[in-house]
């Protein structure tokens, strides 16, 4: 009966190793992905500062809930007395009494 190893990654059979030309698309997919994604910092103060660098868009807002468009998810912060004191295209700062923070 003949015996068969294992083949994975790890097993020599199996080894691939890309050449230059797929290495270079291989890597220009990754950045293209990376560019792709809006990448959100968030900064949260206590339960009364919000800080948000990066892109992100206003979607709905009032005294008790505001809600931030980051790319394809939605940033919902609920809490009292809301106020959204810095809005640029790059950051937004919110104050008041933050009671949650939640992806949708």
């Amino acid at each position: 009966m003949e015996k068969r190893g294992q083949r994975n990654r790890y097993d020599f059979g199996s080894r691939h190793i890309p050449g230059k030309k797929e290495k270079d698309t291989l890597l220009s997919a990754f950045r293209e992905r990376v560019e792709e994604q809006k990448a959100v910092r968030i900064v949260l103060s206590g339960d009364f500062a919000l800080e948000i660098e990066g892109k992100s868009e206003i979607l709905e807002y009032d005294d008790n809930l505001i809600m931030i468009g980051t790319g394809k998810k939605k940033l919902l912060i609920a809490g009292v007395s809301l106020l959204v004191e810095r809005y640029g295209e790059e950051s937004l700062s919110i104050r008041g009494k933050i009671a949650s923070l939640s992806w949708i």
